[in-house]
């Protein structure tokens, strides 16, 4: 009877480990953030640059919708480049 209670304590908290998207874990998300103009007829204009200083934001879970915040922000850096790290397996709405 002992046994069985242990086990079934065991899977009970086992199954309260269901680990969301989000913080804790061992990957990351990175890119990069680059500009290009257009002319008005839809013709580039010059080269593409990378945008520095700008707030890249992320959503936990995926998708957002009206009434949804973003959980985490950085900025580009030099290079536009941008870095989420230490995140879990999961779906995430990366935005500019």
């Amino acid at each position: 009877m002992k046994q069985m209670l242990l086990a079934a304590g065991a899977a009970v908290l086992l199954a309260g480990c269901n680990k969301e998207p989000g913080e804790g874990g061992k990957a990351e998300i990175r890119g990069r953030v680059i500009e290009q103009l257009y002319s008005v007829s839809g013709l580039p204009i010059g080269e593409a640059y990378p945008v520095i200083g700008e707030n890249v934001y992320i959503v936990y879970g995926g998708t957002t919708s009206e009434g949804t915040f973003p959980d985490d922000n950085v900025d580009t850096g030099p290079n536009g480049e941008f870095r989420f790290p230490w995140l879990r397996k999961g779906t995430y709405t990366i935005f500019v």
